[in-house]
């Protein structure tokens, strides 16, 4: 698997310490956790939804978890569709930044919360279901259940969600510098327009490092994506994204039938850019509607994997379904999904260990948007609506996963095998660099090593294979050098400033 990591090593002495998050108490979901919010301003809904449809921020509220206490947190509405559908009840979904009036205040580590209030979901469990099994291939949000009370009325239960920002990059590639980029709510489709950065505005936002505002990253990886001929571009994709990424991405998209994404409407996604020259990593996001809770115009069961109707409009995978090796691990990773993690038998593992834990903060909700029978209906049988069907979750599962078994059947080489290394998100925390030496975890001691040095401008300098577990830097120029370490399926950038 292929993970960028940036540390920026000051004398050429650096290491990356990987620390217990407290936020883990958070997303425990063994329970649901139980807030209560408190406005200053009893006109507070009123100013809430003014706040949303002027983009004015937040407001500020006293929040509780009954031993927690914090002082002016800053609440307000978010969501598109979520929101509108709620217009004429309490339950909005909800920000809730820790930080935004006191300087400095944080909940278990976290400044940002967010709470999804179960629209277009009878069971409540579409997303917390979603990220659990996203999150095992690819860089996801952590997700648990939360009650929230506002003021003495119960409002209802809501699946909170970690915030995709600096945090979030910093647990995950320990890297709080990086561009993050979002699909805006009308779709990105990455299609290359031109080299000026506004052109791109009204498809995608900069989340981090507005202030520099550099999207020269972002305009080479879209350049490269739909101007590079079919040939050089499947030999050479790997130099701007992370297939064990990407392929995975994909899939879960597929498996899940979450098409209110990249390959349908072109929401809900992050881009992560891991270099200077526009190497991109993809994030989830939004996944209320995953289990063909969004068609799209298409057949969820049977929406093949290798082509849909608008793949002229998303030239990274019309590109991608056109090269043979990336098309292979494509296929391969969503028939590991729906043999393992996705699989009927696990959804219904999931469903188990969830609903005995959420079942009474659900009757107790009177707001929630469909009725009790629904949310027990749904969870193995598709719901028929006055606006039409929403699938079941194991009904789903068990349609969609043969489909796609079928099709993949008459694709993929049976002799091809998936490599995926188990011990990829826990490289970038366990690799340090000290005193000019090259540290892996104890697990790597003897596994064989590659490493190859290379100047920025891609220039190679000198490779090292060895099986050590200690590594001596050579003697290399002054300055920026980039450092790729090869593992089994595993490929780390360090960049090293050797001063």
């Amino acid at each position: 698997m292929y993970l960028f990591i940036v540390l920026t090593l000051i004398m050429g002495i650096g290491e990356i310490i990987a620390q217990e998050d407290s936020s883990n108490v958070i997303f425990d979901d063994s329970k649901v956790h139980e807030y209560t919010l408190t406005f200053y301003d009893t006109d507070y809904a009123t100013k809430l939804e003014a706040n949303y449809f002027n983009d004015a921020g937040y407001l500020p509220a006293k929040f509780s978890d009954g031993t927690i206490t914090l002082d002016s947190v800053g609440v307000r509405y978010k969501g598109n569709s979520s929101y509108n559908a709620a217009s004429s009840s309490p339950k909005k979904p909800l920000k809730i930044k820790f930080n935004e009036f006191i300087s400095g205040q944080k909940y278990y580590g976290i400044k940002v919360l967010n709470f999804s209030n179960g629209y277009g979901d009878p069971t409540f469990l579409r997303e917390k279901i979603a990220y659990d099994i996203s999150s095992k291939y690819i860089p996801s949000p952590r997700s648990s259940f939360a009650a929230i009370t506002i003021g003495s009325d119960y409002i209802g239960l809501y699946t909170q969600i970690e915030q995709v920002n600096e945090q979030f990059l910093n647990r995950v590639y320990q890297d709080k510098t990086l561009n993050l980029y979002k699909a805006s709510d009308a779709g990105a489709s990455l299609v290359y327009s031109d080299n000026n950065p506004n052109s791109y505005a009204s498809e995608m936002e900069l989340k981090t490092n507005e202030d520099l505002n550099d999207w020269s990253g972002m305009v080479s990886f879209l350049k490269y994506i739909n101007n590079t001929d079919n040939e050089s571009f499947c030999s050479t994709y790997s130099q701007y994204m992370n297939p064990d990424n990407v392929a995975p991405f994909l899939a879960f998209m597929m498996v899940m039938s979450h098409f209110d994404s990249y390959i349908g409407s072109g929401r809900n996604f992050y881009l992560t850019q891991m270099n200077a020259a526009g190497y991109m990593s993809f994030v989830p996001w939004d996944l209320n509607l995953t289990f063909g809770g969004y068609p799209n115009g298409w057949d969820v069961y049977k929406q093949s994997a290798i082509t849909t109707s608008n793949i002229d409009q998303r030239p990274l995978f019309k590109k991608l379904m056109g090269c043979e090796e990336f098309k292979y691990k494509y296929l391969a990773y969503i028939k590991r999904m729906i043999t393992t993690d996705a699989s009927e038998e696990s959804i219904q593992k999931a469903i188990d260990k969830h609903v005995s834990i959420i079942q009474p903060f659900v009757e107790a909700d009177n707001n929630k948007f469909f009725s009790l029978s629904d949310f027990t209906t749904n969870l193995n049988s598709k719901l028929r609506t006055s606006s039409g069907s929403i699938p079941g979750l194991t009904e789903f599962s068990t349609n969609r996963n043969t489909f796609l078994l079928s099709e993949i059947e008459g694709i993929l080489p049976e002799e091809y095998e998936l490599s995926i290394d188990k011990n990829n998100h826990d490289l970038a925390a366990k690799t340090s660099i000290r005193h000019r030496q090259i540290v892996f975890p104890s697990q790597r001691a003897n596994t064989e090593k590659y490493l190859e040095f290379f100047s920025p401008n891609g220039r190679k300098l000198i490779s090292i294979h060895t099986t050590a577990g200690v590594i001596d830097i050579p003697v290399l120029p002054k300055g920026m050098v980039l450092i790729r370490v090869k593992i089994n399926q595993s490929n780390q950038i360090i960049k090293y400033n050797n001063y």
